[in-house]
């Protein structure tokens, strides 16, 4: 199993050259199987980046994973070029969060005068599977998909990803705000990181610095220190950490990683265009 980081930067994307290194592009993975599985995770700006290594025509269908429905995870779904192509097909899962289902959302997101084609336009091939908290659980081939919700105003979701013909598993976090979790979903989440067996690799959301939470409560999100000992609890898995802060360059996403590293040494912040292999080295 792969992760391809699309994009990991958080609430908006940035274009300026000292973000080159670890990337401007808004929230979008790319889960690969073993098996030729690919599975979409959130359809931020990185999307686009990841628009090649997506089906060709005629073979499966895509599927895209949607935590929430914050714009900084949907902004390049309008945009993505397979969704117009006569011989591919997106379908779309998501949870409901606060009465609102992907179909909905996205059919707004969609509408004049935000965008120029509705949903309803013959040349748009995409479909729309409602998941439940409850499960079951989504196959796709070979790979096991789970999920929890997670503390994030407005709701989000944590995936799972298991691939049981080589061991190889995953979690991504993204938009979990640790501190404001409630004991129920800090349960809920550390259950699913360690059922059926510990999680090998999770990418955590940790876009702030402890001395950020008192005033961004509430915002959503967690620190790198939430992540490293989030990471510790769950026996040590590698860490991918993402959602960077739009106001950090390079240069201080560096040194973050420094500190990071000295903490917990299986950790890394996310690249973009980077792929991690799963499981294995």
């Amino acid at each position: 199993m792969h992760l391809v980081i699309g994009g990991a930067r958080g609430s908006w994307p940035v274009t300026r050259p000292s973000a080159a290194l670890y990337g401007g592009d808004t929230t979008s993975f790319l889960v690969s199987g073993a098996a030729g599985q690919r599975v979409l995770v959130d359809a931020g700006t990185g999307l686009a980046n990841l628009t090649d290594r997506c089906p060709p025509s005629g073979d499966a269908p895509m599927m895209l994973l949607l935590t929430h429905f914050h714009y900084d995870h949907l902004m390049g779904l309008p945009a993505f070029a397979p969704i117009y192509d006569a011989g591919r097909r997106l379908t779309v899962a998501s949870l409901e969060h606060g009465g609102w289902t992907a179909q909905r959302v996205i059919t707004d997101l969609f509408r004049q005068p935000f965008w120029s084609v509705p949903l309803a336009h013959e040349g748009i091939r995409m479909d729309f599977v409602d998941l439940d908290s409850a499960g079951p659980a989504l196959e796709v081939g070979a790979v096991r998909v789970r999920w929890t919700r997670t503390a994030h105003p407005g709701g989000s979701t944590a995936f799972r990803f298991d691939e049981p013909a080589t061991g190889a598993s995953l979690l991504v976090a993204t938009d979990i705000e640790w501190a404001a979790s409630t004991e129920a979903q800090r349960e809920a989440f550390l259950s699913l990181a360690r059922d059926p067996d510990p999680v090998r690799h999770l990418a955590m959301d940790a876009q702030y610095e402890d001395a950020d939470l008192p005033a961004r409560a509430g915002w959503g999100h967690s620190t790198w220190r939430e992540a490293v000992a989030v990471a510790e609890a769950l026996d040590g898995p590698r860490l991918t950490l993402v959602h960077h802060d739009p106001a950090l360059d390079d240069e201080m996403l560096a040194a973050r990683e420094q500190q990071v590293r000295s903490a917990f040494p299986y950790a890394t912040l996310a690249r973009q265009g980077e792929e991690i292999q799963i499981g294995e080295g």
